[in-house]
């Protein structure tokens, strides 16, 4: 069969990095190979062998390759004309803040993407009042302008410009250039081994951090579509996964029956958080905050710059979330002190990530630790849920002879391209396969949108 040492090494050695894949190969075969090339080879060693030992997690990773490279062949066809249009738009939408930044302070030549020039025309020019100091001078960030932008217009345009001129050299153009003239689609590459909380990346360009929420970035997502007009998409996402890992995994009573019963979990917590039954939205959303915080190790000061509450109330939000899931302090006591034993933490499918650090006289280096060995059972059985969701939905569509294709991967979140005829089977394959990966007290969710192209399918 054939072995990539990449693979092998990441799941077997995941302590060692580039420069001692010639090591790892070594050591699992009975060849040397010469250590100052090492760094020419290393992202792609293979050798054909009969493994002397298996694991489940190199056999899935196998499967994902095949179906992965499947998918960078197939690509995504984006409409070059919508995105040619949204450069027109947001092109425009620059210059002419540029113009009226100009007209208003009588500067011409102010670059609005330089923070230091932006102090000097704030701060200085216009007499806005700073609100805090950095290392450089006063601050420009998001934060600091939306504020100033409740009083000051010249702050809004700035922020306007800004967004508008990352879409535009991040986004659109960034596509644009990666449109294959001959197949007119997108030929993304993907790495399943490229991200540190054990998802996948794509790269070349990067279809995983496409912005959604506002009128330009949902112009992006329409411009993904089918090529053919009597196809459409099916989107299925994961839903509130990591969550119901936690759940399942801890075996916390109150955490499984208040999903069991279809609650709203983080309405729930809230409840506890703030002591009170009439929550408000924005109650909600911190207690969701405080939910996937705590679940991956926040301490009451990181929470405090989330919520923008004092070190002090958070450590109570905490607390509070504790008393009402027991289980999972429990948890995550217990997969700490596993991992200090060891030097791993470990996925539910077995798949291993050396942990260092536990032990360390410095305590930042043992916090950062601790939310490393809390946080990598969570998120990375997620991954791997995935990744035997993609592998299972491809064999059925094969098996069935299908012609729908799985075409991207997004986070928890799979796309599906498939004839319009073929939409009601594609939609019961992707429930009967997603929400059945695992068979624990409580199944994953899904949800599933069709639409003609990626936003409407998303709504």
């Amino acid at each position: 069969m054939i072995r990539d040492f990449r693979i092998e090494n990441h799941l077997f050695s995941p302590h060692l990095r580039n420069g001692s894949y010639g090591a790892f190969f070594e050591q699992a075969t009975e060849y040397t190979i010469d250590t100052q090339q090492v760094n020419t080879v290393a992202s792609s060693l293979w050798h054909i062998d009969i493994l002397s030992s298996s694991h489940p997690i190199l056999e899935l990773e196998s499967q994902v390759s095949t179906v992965l490279a499947k998918m960078e062949v197939q690509g995504v066809y984006v409409e070059k004309g919508i995105l040619e249009e949204l450069e027109q738009t947001l092109t425009k939408t620059i210059q002419s803040i540029e113009s009226r930044v100009s007209t208003q302070t009588g500067e011409n030549t102010v670059n609005l993407a330089s923070p230091l020039q932006l102090q000097k025309l704030l701060f200085e020019k216009m007499w806005i009042k700073p609100l805090k100091k950095t290392k450089t001078g006063w601050s420009v960030d998001e934060e600091t302008l939306t504020i100033l932008a409740e009083e000051h217009e010249i702050c809004r345009d700035i922020l306007t410009h800004r967004h508008a001129s990352k879409l535009l050299g991040t986004y659109v153009r960034w596509l644009i250039k990666y449109i294959n003239p001959e197949t007119k689609r997108i030929h993304t590459s993907y790495d399943t081994l490229g991200a540190s909380t054990g998802r996948m990346s794509s790269n070349d360009p990067n279809l995983q951090n496409i912005p959604a929420g506002d009128t330009w970035s949902d112009e992006i997502k329409r411009a993904f579509k089918p090529q053919k007009s009597d196809w459409s998409y099916v989107v299925a996402d994961y839903s509130q996964i990591e969550i119901r890992i936690l759940a399942c995994l801890s075996g916390d009573e109150k955490m499984i029956a208040t999903i069991k019963e279809k609650k709203d979990l983080h309405l729930e917590t809230a409840k506890v958080l703030f002591e009170k039954e009439d929550i408000s939205k924005a109650e909600r959303s911190m207690a969701k905050t405080v939910n996937f915080g705590v679940m991956y190790g926040i301490t009451p000061f990181g929470l405090s710059k989330m919520l923008g509450k004092t070190p002090a109330e958070c450590a109570v939000y905490i607390d509070r979330f504790f008393w009402l899931y027991p289980a999972t302090r429990e948890y995550f006591d217990h997969i700490v002190g596993e991992t200090q034993k060891v030097g791993y933490a470990e996925t539910f499918f077995g798949r291993r990530r050396t942990i260092k650090g536990l032990s360390d006289k410095n305590s930042i280096v043992r916090e950062q630790a601790k939310r490393e060995a809390m946080n990598m059972p969570i998120q990375w059985t997620c991954a791997d849920i995935l990744k035997h969701a993609m592998v299972k939905i491809v064999t059925v569509f094969e098996t069935k002879k299908l012609e729908a294709k799985l075409i991207m991967q997004v986070h928890d979140e799979l796309v599906v391209e498939c004839p319009d005829t073929e939409i009601e089977e594609v939609t019961k394959i992707l429930h009967e396969i997603m929400e059945h990966i695992v068979e624990w007290d409580i199944p994953m969710a899904i949800e599933v949108g069709t639409g003609k192209n990626w936003l409407e399918a998303k709504k």
